[in-house]
């Protein structure tokens, strides 16, 4: 038994470590998958510099793991093996479950996946892991068994949201799949793209934004984020996922047409968009990059830093929201009335005055003249190594000290003053105990808004079907057809209903607003198919009477 070094066609060394072996009267070689590093000597024999020893140490430990792991084998596996390799040429590699993280980012691929998709699944791996760690001595996937995975499942969807926890499921089926000795039942095959599905009362659907709430949106992205606003009108007026808006290419839009063709990311179903007046507006205003994207920006943000877009977009729908946000805000910005930069000095000797020579003198002193400098608090604590509320704290002490305010106070309530605070209380809706906020608004609510206001308008659901994608007309009505009362009444005011039953648009009003949510509660009982005769009976009744 002894570890080895294979070189390719070109003659350059391979970046692993083989091993060597002889069992069964036969010599066998295998890969260890430990890379070499450092140096390599000329020959084996001699020893290469301190680095590539240690490798080396660890492509010996390696091989004897796999040797005495073969030798105990039973012989119906081992035999099993045998015919694998003289079949396949290749030796059957049994994984550990603490390797999948590494397995699955090495696996090939026809195009690479996003280092946002890899952290994701690594999550799930590694949470696999510590499962199977306080159930089990289970170390190898192939000793996983279907009551482990359906254990693993019911803890998923007891900590995480649906989505993610049947996407847990799915991402740990595909890699038992890719990864189990040939013969090995997959315990998560049940879940490979099923899953289970939550109960209704646990799906929190993105709300859609009615006509005014868009032009508001519009403005406040206008007016705060002028970046962001092409991007904001074209997933409005487009209904396209946020992906496929950032890396809208020129090559994708004919506006001597009027249309945007392009295939979707998600379903890989090519879509005809007809650009609207706004878009075409906004379209008509962009200069054409080098890069070829329509947004360059947004196309590298969402690689590099995909969270910003959501950060970004969270706040414009929330200062759109509420009025009395965009009034804190201007609030917060007039409340210093000392700048800083015009008492740096006075502040400083009064700070050297008051205080005797000392850490705390030093620590006060220096972040005053951080933040007289510019320097923001969240720049001061990642600069300085110290906390937030530290800083905070720092500079009340020097405002003490001098006698005067410099450092901008939140007005009223956390609220309405605090920007994080508006977010959560605008655009997310609690859940149940130990689950994070579902999201009410963000990007995908353009989404959302697109299909409930096409199908309100009259649009036959195939045609907004054949705009957005999907796969099927069920997918449209369950998760993306989600009218408010706003836009219930206007679906009936748009029709060709008789007069008899709406007497005209003028007569369908909002002022009697229990019938609506009655209303509202039976629509969606029968689009699920779950209304009774009497409730489709009251649902008439109820039309008739709005």
């Amino acid at each position: 038994m002894r570890i080895i070094l294979k070189k390719q066609r070109d003659g350059a060394l391979r970046p692993y470590f083989y091993g060597q072996y002889t069992m069964d009267g036969k010599c066998h070689v295998i890969n260890t998958n430990i890379k070499w590093s450092g140096i390599p000597p000329s020959s084996l024999r001699a020893l290469g510099d301190t680095a590539f020893e240690k490798s080396r140490a660890r492509a010996e430990s390696e091989l004897q793991r796999i040797v005495d792991e073969t030798q105990n084998k039973g012989r119906a596996e081992h035999l099993t093996e045998r015919l694998i390799h003289s079949k396949t040429g290749r030796q059957v590699q049994y994984v550990r479950i603490d390797e999948l993280p590494d397995r699955w980012r090495n696996l090939p691929r026809k195009s690479k996946p996003t280092e946002a998709h890899f952290k994701n699944c690594d999550a799930h791996f590694k949470r696999f892991t510590a499962f199977m760690q306080t159930r089990s001595e289970v170390i190898y996937l192939y000793e996983v068994g279907e009551q482990d995975a359906h254990a693993f499942s019911s803890q998923l969807h007891q900590d995480l949201a649906p989505a993610t926890a049947r996407y847990g499921e799915k991402i740990l089926g595909s890699a038992f799949s890719r990864f189990l000795p040939v013969g090995s039942g997959n315990p998560f095959a049940a879940y490979i793209g099923k899953g289970l599905k939550a109960a209704p009362v646990d799906r929190i659907h993105r709300v859609p934004f009615t006509p005014a709430q868009l032009g508001d949106v519009y403005e406040a992205a206008r007016m705060h984020d002028p970046e962001l606003y092409p991007v904001i009108v074209a997933a409005a007026c487009t209904g396209l996922r946020r992906g496929d808006v950032c890396r809208l290419r020129w090559e994708y839009v004919d506006l001597k047409k009027g249309l945007i063709c392009i295939m979707t990311s998600k379903t890989g179903k090519k879509v005809w968009i007809p650009i609207f007046a706004p878009l075409r507006a906004v379209l008509d205003s962009i200069p054409r990059s080098n890069t070829g994207y329509v947004f360059p920006f947004a196309a590298n943000l969402i690689e590099v830093a995909d969270y910003k877009l959501s950060t970004r977009l969270k706040k414009v729908i929330a200062l759109a929201l509420s009025p009395d946000t965009v009034d804190a805000l201007e609030q917060c910005k007039r409340l210093p009335s000392v700048d800083i930069r015009a008492i740096a000095a006075e502040g400083r000797n009064a700070i050297m005055k008051s205080l005797g020579p000392g850490k705390r003198r030093d620590a006060i002193l220096d972040t005053f003249e951080r933040y007289a400098s510019g320097q923001s608090l969240c720049a001061i604590a990642r600069n300085t190594g110290k906390g937030k509320s530290t800083v905070s704290e720092r500079l009340h002490a020097a405002e003490n000290l001098i006698g005067k305010k410099f450092v901008p106070e939140r007005p009223g309530t956390s609220n309405t003053g605090n920007m994080k605070d508006a977010i959560t209380r605008l655009t997310r809706a609690p859940r149940a105990a130990g689950m994070n906020k579902a999201s009410l608004y963000d990007w995908h609510a353009f989404r959302t808004t697109w299909i409930t206001l096409a199908l309100a308008a009259g649009i036959p659901i195939e045609t907004v079907r054949k705009v957005t994608g999907h796969a099927t007309v069920d997918v449209v009505q369950e998760y993306y057809f989600q009218p408010d009362q706003k836009h219930f009444i206007a679906a009936f005011a748009n029709t060709g209903l008789p007069l008899a039953l709406t007497g005209g648009t003028q007569s369908i009003k909002l002022a009697n607003e229990e019938p609506l949510d009655e209303l509202s509660d039976l629509l969606a009982k029968i689009k699920s198919g779950a209304a009774t005769e009497p409730e489709k009976s009251r649902f008439k009744e109820l039309a008739t009477g709005v």
